[in-house]
């Protein structure tokens, strides 16, 4: 299980999933974005938060060759990867770009619809409208998530910062694509995540320890 993080930049808040997956015949990886660290330790590439455009085709591509050389050192093909706000549109991207990399993968307040995201940034700010024209949509490529994978999509309902009803039309695509996707959507939850005071903590742990049975 490889977890991943969202645009702040800083991974350390998804190494206790990882720590807490970890077990008898399971390697749980924190992986830090392009551009962005772990414990002090920074990674290869850009990460521009101010700037935004972080779900670049070739950020991505860069997850995915991390993924595929994780693959060859542990001599596994039971990948899967969580992912937290932008480290969820990273699952859904690498998976959908990337067919046969992942047998499946959480994604955590997802902001499936990029443009529709911004928009509701904008509002949210009351700041002028800020495209991320170089960003792909992870809702664009639903079509392309490999039938057989299996995907968990997680929502706070109280989210503000990425609303749960992307969650929702994300999900209703891929079903309608024949996807093996559910979405959870948690009550009184908003889009912080920790894993020990918020409700979504457990959900998460609860849903990876299912896929990795």
């Amino acid at each position: 299980m490889i977890v991943t993080h969202g645009d702040s930049g800083k991974a350390d808040y998804m190494v206790p999933f990882a720590e807490e997956l970890a077990g008898e015949g399971i390697v749980a990886i924190t992986l830090a974005r392009p551009g962005c660290s772990i414990d002090g330790r920074k990674s290869k590439g850009k990460h521009d938060n101010r700037k935004g455009d972080l779900y670049t085709r070739s950020s991505m591509n860069r997850v995915a060759d991390a993924v595929k050389a994780i693959k060859e050192q542990y001599g596994t093909n039971h990948i899967f990867m969580t992912g937290h706000s932008g480290g969820a549109a990273t699952v859904a991207l690498v998976a959908a770009l990337n067919p046969d990399l992942l047998e499946g993968g959480i994604m955590v307040c997802l902001p499936a619809d990029v443009v529709k995201w911004r928009h509701h940034a904008a509002r949210r700010k009351g700041r002028k409208y800020h495209a991320w024209r170089n960003s792909l949509s992870p809702i664009k490529y639903v079509d392309d998530l490999a039938p057989q994978a299996r995907f968990v999509v997680i929502a706070g309902a109280d989210d503000n910062n990425t609303p749960a009803e992307l969650a929702e039309e994300y999900v209703a695509k891929a079903t309608a694509e024949g996807k093996n996707i559910k979405l959870i959507i948690v009550p009184g939850a908003g889009h912080r995540l920790n894993r020990d005071s918020d409700p979504k903590g457990q959900v998460i742990m609860d849903e990876a320890t299912t896929l990795l049975q």
